[in-house]
């Protein structure tokens, strides 16, 4: 029978009482020795596309509450100086190299929460700015430039505020590369990081 030692912890709930299986007594979490596929590259998370996270949060290495099923992707950035010939051609370009992943990432219920409202945010400060922008131009012969000006402004202001601060809560962990087996993380806690193996290169 094997034996459990001591400082063998659950690195889900912290507790001492793994069984003979690795499955928590306390909280019924699996937990495997060494997590399958994910290693720490200085401040970049690896894993291979197929990976198992160890189930704590990604974003404070607190227990994690829940798994969200989430679709990244990726392109190299040299697409978009395809721009300047056109961005028809850059978005094509983009399409055609553009490689993707599908994760079921950890997280603990307050990022859990922050992703939620930023989407709800999202859902409510984009439409109500664009409904701005419409009336007033809808408008023109009632208000004056000035007016008009201001209030298309704030609007432009708000969607541009709404799109880069939901965005960064919606995605609170993005990637920096991905290849055909590969995806590297940014944005993991330095902690979590620090429970991983050193990434030498993966050649399975």
């Amino acid at each position: 029978m094997d034996v459990i030692e001591l400082d063998d912890l659950c690195p889900n709930c912290g507790s001492q009482s793994l069984d003979v299986n690795r499955v928590c007594g306390r909280c019924g979490v699996f937990s495997p020795e060494t997590p399958d596929g994910v290693w720490g590259d200085g401040t970049i998370l690896v894993a291979r596309k197929s990976a198992t996270f160890p189930y704590r949060c990604l974003k404070t290495n607190e227990p994690a509450e829940s798994l969200l099923r989430k679709k990244l992707s990726w392109h190299p950035q040299w697409v978009y100086v395809l721009v300047v010939i056109s961005p028809i051609i850059c978005l094509i370009a983009a399409l055609i190299v553009l490689k993707r992943a599908t994760f079921d990432l950890p997280y603990c219920l307050p990022v859990r929460k922050r992703i939620r409202n930023a989407r709800i945010g999202m859902w409510i400060s984009i439409p109500l700015a664009l409904a701005l922008v419409f009336l007033c131009f809808a408008l023109t012969d009632w208000i004056p430039l000035e007016v008009m000006m201001t209030v298309l402004s704030i609007g432009l202001l708000v969607i541009i505020v709404a799109v880069v601060f939901c965005l960064n809560f919606l995605n609170p962990i993005v990637p920096t590369r991905i290849t055909d087996t590969h995806v590297w993380l940014k944005r993991v806690h330095a902690d979590y990081l620090a429970l991983l193996p050193e990434w030498d290169g993966d050649d399975d």
